[in-house]
């Protein structure tokens, strides 16, 4: 006795007529993967680059100022005013002034 068509169990096959459609989502999706890893990489070295640029122009106006302060120490006034400034040294014939702060009372006294 054959046993009816519609009990059997039926292998489902694959079907040939989707692959290109199959191939074409897997390119797709591999296609996002790389894009996406790019993408990010792209990103990562843009802030970089803005790091880097920001320091630069930092760098430039410190550069500035250290090229200002050398142009203004070239000169015998300013060397004159930082000599007596830092070291003490005074002219021929002046007279040097000391002036001491006064002392400072303690607390306990009345």
């Amino acid at each position: 006795m054959k046993k009816p068509a519609a009990k059997k169990a039926k292998k489902k096959r694959f079907n040939y007529g989707r692959l290109p459609t199959l191939l074409f989502v897997i390119f797709l999706v591999y296609l996002l993967v790389v894009t996406g890893g790019q993408m990010r990489q792209l990103r990562v070295m843009e802030q970089s680059l803005a790091r880097a640029e920001q320091e630069l122009n930092t760098l430039k106006e410190r550069n500035s100022e250290l090229w200002e302060k050398v142009k203004l120490l070239q000169s015998d006034r300013a060397l004159e005013q930082l000599a007596r400034q830092r070291l003490g040294m005074i002219k021929a014939g002046e007279t040097p002034v000391v002036v001491e702060p006064p002392p400072q009372r303690s607390q306990n006294t009345p």
